[in-house]
């Protein structure tokens, strides 16, 4: 419940990772420079 409310109020349904917030669109570009 915590999580979906604070995603709510966020915006462009930023993530927090290791305590940093970041969007999902700056997660999915790390992510796929990971990938390859």
């Amino acid at each position: 419940a915590l999580e979906f409310v604070s995603k709510a109020e966020k915006p462009q349904n930023m993530v927090t990772v290791k305590g940093k917030e970041y969007s999902e669109d700056t997660v999915h570009l790390a992510l796929k420079q990971y990938v390859k």
